[in-house]
């Protein structure tokens, strides 16, 4: 089996979706908010999905967390 030279962009973009949502589902402290830093600075995160609520978790409001449990899966809950 050969390796690519590159990550194709899309997979990239998938990992970084389950990043996001691993993140946003951690337990509070100072291992989470270091990684809710380092993705809400990605320039990518702003055009997923959860990038809103990502963004509410790091300036630390906490409203609208309702509406992301509402979209996890059942392993995720």
């Amino acid at each position: 089996m050969s390796v690519p030279d590159e990550v194709d962009p899309d997979d990239l973009l998938q990992l970084l979706g389950k990043a996001t949502t691993c993140a946003i589902l951690a337990a509070t402290g100072p291992q989470r908010s270091r990684l809710l830093a380092t993705l809400y600075k990605d320039e990518r995160i702003k055009s997923m999905e959860h990038a809103g609520i990502l963004e509410k978790l790091y300036l630390e409001r906490r409203s609208d967390i309702a509406a992301f449990e509402e979209g996890l899966l059942p392993h995720q809950k």
